[in-house]
């Protein structure tokens, strides 16, 4: 599947990387549309987020 990755504070790259594969308890989404969150904005920008994370991530 193709996903955008973080790979560092402003620099996201178009990347192939394999299905994930479901728990028992999950299921697998087709995506036909997304958007982003505050959150997202301000990890991209290097800021802090609600969250930490550690690149690369799939925001």
């Amino acid at each position: 599947m193709k996903a955008a990755v973080l790979i560092d504070k402003m620099k996201m790259e178009i990347q192939e990387l394999p299905v994930p594969a479901p728990a028992d308890h999950e299921v697998i989404v087709k995506v036909k549309a997304c958007g982003i969150c505050g959150t997202d904005q301000h990890i991209y920008h290097g800021q802090p987020g609600s969250a930490e994370v550690q690149y690369p991530i799939v925001l």
